[in-house]
């Protein structure tokens, strides 16, 4: 999990540094079940190693990746095919990059996938032999690669529902106790200090907090979460992996507490239908005091 939040703060600084692509092009970060309703063709498919296709890629030859077909999910598919501009990389196998099972918040909430476009705007997976990825064949995105370890990966289930019902707004909807359960904590804090801005931690519902928490630095203040600073208002973290990121932005949501309680509807950049949207302060004790 470090080595892969360490290389999501590296792309991201590639990215600000790059003159070309200062942000991804929206049609990379589209939400899910447009993803699918645009992609004629959907597949589950394992990377059997290097093709004998090369592409140049910033004046060096790399070999495409070769992938056999297991299931298409949307669309018909060869048995044998290569994706344009997916490589292969030989070498060590590395621990599976697939979230738990896609079961990590910070892949529905905040875009924390797999593969990124590079700083010059386009996308160049990378895939190993053996594995099996989830392919969003023609359509470049930064879910469109994720790899997939087993059937009941929670991006497979999501796919394979809006292929089967393209009316459906999201493929997947839970209950907020479920949203809760996926968590990697949760605490009720009171911003104490605006740069920062920091929280001081007044009730821990789940998981393991110090006394003070920092959302981020001054030098990241375009992540600012809160629509004004306020020293005394109340806010709900929801921290989203089992590591805090170098950018915590892509680690933890933030909710205003109004009236003893929080919205869940509305989450900018989230993936999931959560219901109901709104979930009180004493709702989210019993969610976790219920808790296996």
């Amino acid at each position: 999990m470090t080595r892969f939040l360490g290389a999501l703060a590296f792309c991201l600084f590639l990215v600000g540094q790059a003159h070309a692509c200062f942000a991804p092009p929206p049609e990379y970060t589209t939400h899910h079940a447009d993803l699918v309703r645009d992609t004629p063709s959907i597949v589950l498919a394992r990377a059997t190693g290097p093709s004998e296709e090369h592409r140049e890629v910033w004046g060096k030859r790399k070999q495409l990746a070769q992938f056999i077909n297991l299931e298409n999910i949307k669309g018909e598919t060869p048995s044998n095919f290569t994706i344009e501009n997916g490589f292969f990389i030989p070498g060590q196998p590395v621990p599976a990059q697939d979230f738990d099972g896609h079961s990590q918040l910070g892949f529905w909430e905040k875009a924390t996938t797999r593969q990124w476009n590079m700083t010059d705007c386009v996308m160049r997976p990378v895939f190993m032999k053996d594995r099996t990825y989830l392919l969003f064949l023609g359509t470049p995105h930064w879910r469109a690669y994720e790899e997939i370890v087993s059937d009941d990966d929670l991006w497979l289930r999501a796919v394979r529902e809006l292929a089967n019902d393209s009316s459906l707004k999201t493929g997947l909807s839970l209950l907020a106790s479920d949203w809760f359960s996926m968590a990697h904590g949760v605490f009720l804090g009171t911003i104490s200090d605006c740069s920062g801005p920091k929280l001081k931690v007044d009730r821990v519902f789940y998981g393991t907090f110090d006394n003070e928490w920092a959302y981020t630095d001054n030098s990241h203040s375009g992540y600012w979460p809160f629509q004004e600073c306020s020293v005394g208002k109340d806010y709900v973290v929801v921290t989203l992996s089992d590591e805090q990121s170098p950018l915590p932005f892509y680690s933890s949501s933030v909710f205003e507490v109004a009236d003893d309680a929080i919205e869940l509807s509305g989450r900018r950049g989230s993936e999931i239908n959560v219901e109901p949207g709104t979930v009180s302060l004493s709702e989210i004790d019993d969610i976790f005091r219920n808790l296996p």
